[in-house]
């Protein structure tokens, strides 16, 4: 007989911030909103931690110590357990946001943010299929980049606090 795991209680979310005081905001405001909450200050921390605690879902700033954002997102691509990703950066250049959809990215959220549109919008990640979250970035990244790859008319909508899902 083969035992298939029960979903957690409370969904666990990694917040990965070198800034001290983002990782004790988030993690309270997760907590109250219900999610298990763990929290990184650099990449390779990071790494380690989704590999032990198998979280559903990371917040990720891009702009890290030991193992950037990118190379977080990189990483991931080849493990067997890869969570939601939601890139909460204060670098919202066009650039920067097709790159993050196209490292496998699910949401991406500007610097400074709303704490009550972030919860809301890891529940609206977490609600997803699979299938859903890759036609839902592939969506997002032929808006951004326009049918013929030039980028969409008005740049990239993203500002601060704006998420893009």
């Amino acid at each position: 007989m083969r035992l298939i795991p029960r979903p957690r209680a409370r969904p666990r979310v990694l917040v990965v911030d070198d800034d001290p005081v983002a990782l004790t905001l988030l993690r309270g405001a997760l907590e109250s909103a219900g999610h298990e909450a763990l929290t990184a200050a650099d990449g390779r921390t990071a790494l380690r931690r989704i590999d032990r605690e198998r979280p559903e879902i990371l917040l990720l700033d891009v702009m890290l110590p030991a193992i950037d954002g990118w190379g977080v997102l990189r990483e991931l691509a080849d493990r067997p357990h890869r969570p939601r990703v939601v890139i909460v950066s204060g670098k919202t250049s066009d650039q920067d946001v097709v790159r993050a959809f196209q490292l496998g990215a699910s949401a991406y959220v500007g610097k400074p943010f709303g704490v009550r549109a972030l919860i809301d919008l890891v529940a609206g990640v977490m609600a997803r299929t699979p299938g859903e979250d890759r036609a839902r970035r592939a969506e997002v990244l032929a808006g951004l980049t326009g049918p013929d790859g030039g980028g969409a008319p008005g740049g990239v909508p993203v500002a601060a606090g704006v998420p893009i899902l």
